[in-house]
């Protein structure tokens, strides 16, 4: 197992959960669809929605895609539904990442990256592993997220339990970005260095917390920035961004608690939808973007 966020107190006995517990919680979340994986596949076209909630969230490979309603008010509220002509007109590439849960000694962790300078954009910058949709091999965001995931820290799909995906996101560089919850077993990281220079792990209950955390308004998307400062094996690192804005939202679904601190000053996060700073996002930049969705506004 990588190193541990040395510097956090330790998880006491009501915020100790079961794996049970953990996918309750993850899997009864509105913004949360089930993904069920065929029984010993591989990662190539294994991972399916569950029939029921398929049509709810954001897919390319869904005939309509359909945004869980907006609790925030304003025009983003009028914003409903894309259908895939629509949501081509949006021009956003598409990617997915794994959101790698270990749970151990009573603490939920997430493993988190530490991007190379030798890739082309992010450089530096602390991440969820993941990457681009490549035509060539991916059937599914799940067989993104976990081929993404081997390539960059050498994480098997056989240690990875797929349990779920969030509710899309749209990255600042332009792709809607979906996460793909999973458990994982502990597991010895082979790191690509040309993309990943460092992997650690942070108790996912800390993106709850206002210690060592500030935030900044993004000027191009009107969302805010939040950024979170651990040391970790002697190592300072920032998580910032869209990457902490899906820990946020996974902690308060795992934990079911509000944040100490205000997520948005304008937007209402709640636990029924922590994402709504992203479905804003998306419907903002909509308005700007795609006339042919501005006219169903």
């Amino acid at each position: 197992m990588g190193p541990l966020y040395q510097n956090h107190t330790p998880a006491k006995m009501q915020d100790m959960m079961t794996i049970a517990e953990i996918k309750k919680n993850i899997l009864t979340s509105p913004v949360v669809t089930p993904v069920v994986l065929r029984p010993h596949a591989s990662h190539r076209g294994a991972g399916q929605l569950s029939h029921h909630q398929h049509s709810q969230v954001l897919n390319m490979n869904s005939p309509n895609v359909v945004l869980p309603d907006n609790s925030h008010t304003g025009e983003k509220e009028k914003f409903r539904e894309l259908t895939m002509d629509e949501l081509r007109n949006f021009r956003l590439k598409k990617a997915s990442v794994l959101v790698p849960l270990l749970l151990t000694g009573g603490e939920l962790y997430v493993l988190l990256t530490k991007r190379s300078m030798k890739v082309r954009s992010h450089k530096g910058q602390v991440a969820l592993p993941g990457g681009a949709f490549d035509v060539t091999c991916d059937r599914t965001d799940v067989d993104t997220a976990l081929r993404e995931t081997e390539e960059e820290v050498g994480l098997m799909a056989e240690k990875v339990e797929v349990i779920g995906q969030l509710t899309p996101l749209i990255s600042a560089a332009g792709y809607l970005v979906t996460p793909i919850i999973a458990i994982i077993q502990e597991f010895k990281p082979l790191l690509n260095r040309d993309e990943v220079e460092d992997v650690f792990y942070l108790p996912l209950r800390r993106f709850l917390s206002n210690d060592r955390h500030h935030h900044s308004q993004s000027t191009s998307y009107k969302i805010p920035l939040h950024y979170f400062t651990d040391t970790v094996d002697g190592k300072e690192f920032n998580t910032w961004g869209l990457t902490a804005l899906i820990c946020i939202a996974m902690a308060m679904i795992v934990y079911q608690k509000q944040t100490d601190f205000v997520v948005d000053d304008d937007i209402k996060v709640t636990l029924e939808n922590p994402t709504a700073v992203h479905d804003a996002m998306l419907s903002y930049m909509n308005e700007e973007e795609s006339k042919v969705v501005s006219s169903k506004l």
